[in-house]
This record gives C-alpha cells, sequence and structure tokens, in this order.
C-alpha cells in the first residue's frame, strides 16, 4: 500500500522523527496518513500492529543522532561569529552535545533563531526522504 503524502501531518511526523523515548513508539499509518504513537504501556497494540496489519503501517525509526550531530557541526561552520563557533565546537565534544550545544545558543537568541530554522529544513528534508522511500518499497 502507498501512501498519499497529502494526508500526512509533518509536524507530527516530524516530531516522531524525533522522539528518542524508548517509552514511546511510533506508526505511520499508510492508509490514512496518521502518525500513531503509543507508551510502552499499549504494547498489545503495538504487537498487534506489527503481526495482524505490517503492510498498512510503518514503523517510523528515530533520526540517528549521528545524523541530527552532522547537521550540528554543518550549522556550525556557517557560524560568523569566530567566537561562538569556538564554543560550539568545544559544546559538541563528547556526551552530552545536544544539551550543550543548545546552551550555548540560548545566550545569542538571534544564532538559535537561525539555528532552529537550519534544523526544522533538515528535518523537513528527512522526513520528506523517508516518505519517498516508502514508495519505492
Amino acid at each position: 500500500m502507498k501512501v498519499d503524502t497529502s494526508k500526512i501531518d509533518m509536524d507530527e511526523l516530524i516530531f516522531a522523527l524525533q522522539t528518542h523515548f524508548e517509552s514511546l513508539t511510533s506508526y505511520l499509518d499508510l492508509k490514512t496518513g496518521k502518525v500513531l504513537t503509543f507508551g510502552e504501556e499499549e504494547e498489545e497494540l503495538i504487537e498487534k500492529i506489527e503481526k495482524n496489519v505490517p503492510e498498512r503501517y510503518v514503523y517510523i525509526e528515530p533520526i540517528p543522532s549521528s545524523i541530527s550531530y552532522g547537521w550540528m557541526e554543518e550549522f556550525i561552520e556557517m557560524v560568523e561569529d569566530e567566537n561562538l563557533r569556538e564554543k560550539l565546537e568545544i559544546a559538541i565534544d563528547g556526551p552530552g552535545a545536544f544539551r550543550r550545544f543548545k546552551n550555548v545558543l540560548l545566550g545569542y537568541p538571534e544564532v538559535r533563531e537561525r539555528w532552529f530554522e537550519f534544523e526544522r529544513k533538515k528535518l523537513e528534508e528527512y522526513a520528506k526522504d523517508w516518505l519517498e522511500s516508502l514508495r519505492r518499497e
């Protein structure tokens, strides 16, 4: 079954792609275009979807952190303020990189806003590519 992408709420899909909580699992309903997110307490529903109607529902794998990390690196390269660029490079070194990156940006509201615009564009591109991959299957 192919998906009609005009029915899909991109905000819901992007949220599911960004969700890295082990307690949440998301699927795209290819028939309706709805994104369904289940908590761990709804395990029976998840099993039913996976076993009974796998051709209708597609598991939404969260975006790998390596891809999101690459987006931060790409954004940092575009930062003109040399001092800020250096702070961001230091922030993304090691565990906790995502939180430190965002914390640095708190002190730079205009750059922070550019980051959110940049990230949104990347998320939309990723979501569209993911949907396109479903069409080819």
